[in-house]
């Protein structure tokens, strides 16, 4: 009724209903809203729901029949090369040196080949991911993923403050990358670096740095927004649904998922983990209608960085055009920090937040990954919080090979899952190209 009176809501949203049209439909709702056919209702039948296709546990496939048996070098190629039979084409004959140069260093590096002939492809390959170019082209990939950016962009007021020390994360990326660090260990880090042993200061500053994928992202306004906490959260679920299970889980945030098996509870026992985290962001430029200051991770062994001083005349010459706000924490001008998450002051659960308000607060839900992953073979009773774990390290399960979203959304493993046999998805997998390469 409040929509067809236009009380808020709108509807139909071109032109308001006539007045008598809008006293009938109140009439009709003071009588219980009944139905007004008489013709008897045709009962629809829905068939059941086949489970979904990436929640299985990944299978070992046979590789279809094909008529040339002596194109395929391996089983993967019998796949191409049916779809290729299948439309009455032929496969394109092996490229030459030149190009097959050209191709690997576009797709390992991407930048164009140096000038001189391959001697041996082995080599060639190995120099290529050898390149520091290689955690460059193919970390921004996972950047993307990660949304990743330096600013927070638009924040419905019309600023854009900068995050000054989001390069450390990026920089993590590129090196976990060339070092070929494990997936398994590569999510964990940055989910709950800040909970994992570390063998030294400088293992410590790295996992530290790591947890920065869960600081980053666009923080809405904080100013007349009652949700700020919990938008921040629902930022952080969205990366680890849409990035790491390959879900899209945002939906269930007011109402049970429509398309994905996830209902408004599972949402809320996730985002317990993250309530009960701190998320830090930094001073955000001083921006204190963007984002409430936090502190930073105080790094140990990172090396000290004091601004050029070529730049002070710069920074002298334009200043801001509103004065920053008071810096709530403060640190040495040459201190190494980095932003991300630690273990929040109290650990807690959330409560439902009804239609996604958080002023309207529902059952408090017992913080745990996905219900969905009790489907797995693989599945362990989780621990609750009363088990004497903090929250994110259940969360560190996405990561487990027993997790049947692992492998979803990693660029590599969008052709491969399909052929990992139970026991090869178990294995620690590397990163993309590095085998794919060789392939």
């Amino acid at each position: 009724m409040q929509a067809v009176r236009y009380d808020g809501l709108e509807m139909p949203p071109k032109k308001r209903l006539p007045e008598n049209i809008v006293q009938d439909f109140a009439e009709w709702v003071k009588m219980g809203a009944p139905d007004p056919r008489t013709e008897p209702l045709k009962v629809v039948k829905k068939a059941p729901q086949e489970p979904l296709w990436s929640l299985k546990p990944i299978s070992d496939s046979k590789p279809p029949k094909v008529k040339n048996t002596a194109w395929p070098r391996q089983s993967l190629d019998a796949f191409i090369l049916a779809k290729i039979e299948q439309n009455g084409l032929q496969p394109a004959p092996d490229a030459d040196a030149a190009t097959l140069k050209r191709r690997l260093s576009f797709d390992l590096i991407g930048l164009p080949p140096q000038k001189s002939e391959i001697r041996n492809l082995e080599s060639e390959i190995d120099s290529l991911l050898s390149s520091p170019h290689f955690g460059e082209k193919w970390g921004r990939h996972w950047l993307d993923v990660a949304r990743y950016a330096e600013s927070n962009g638009n924040d419905g007021l019309s600023r854009n403050p900068s995050f000054p020390h989001a390069w450390r994360y990026r920089d993590y990326v590129i090196r976990a990358f060339n070092e070929d660090l494990p997936y398994d260990r590569f999510i964990a880090e940055q989910i709950a670096g800040d909970l994992l042993p570390a063998d030294s200061s400088a293992q410590r500053d790295r996992q530290l740095i790591a947890t920065g994928l869960l600081a980053l992202g666009a923080k809405p306004a904080k100013a007349m927004n009652e949700n700020f906490e919990m938008d921040v959260i629902a930022d952080q679920i969205n990366v680890i649904g849409s990035g790491i299970l390959g879900l899209s889980i945002g939906c269930a945030r007011c109402h049970d998922h429509k398309s994905d098996p996830i209902p408004t509870r599972d949402y809320y026992a996730l985002a317990g983990i993250f309530k009960s985290s701190e998320t830090m962001w930094g001073a955000a430029a001083h921006q204190g209608l963007t984002a409430p200051q936090t502190p930073l991770h105080e790094l140990q062994a990172a090396s000290k960085l004091l601004p050029r001083a070529e730049l002070e005349p710069i920074i002298k010459a334009n200043p801001p055009h509103r004065p920053p706000a008071k810096p709530s924490f403060s640190y040495k001008a040459d201190a190494p920090l980095a932003m991300g998450v630690r273990d929040a002051k109290k650990i807690e659960d959330c409560k439902l937040n009804i239609d996604g308000e958080s002023k309207k607060l529902g059952a408090a839900i017992h913080a745990r990954r996905l219900e969905h992953q009790k489907t797995h073979p693989h599945h362990r009773p989780q621990p609750h919080l009363s088990d004497g774990l903090t929250q994110r390290r259940c969360a560190m399960a996405l990561a487990s090979p027993a997790s049947p979203t692992r492998c979803r959304n990693h660029p590599r493993y969008d052709a491969l899952c399909h052929r990992r046999s139970q026991s090869a998805a178990r294995e620690r997998f590397t990163h993309p190209a590095s085998r794919c390469a060789h392939q």
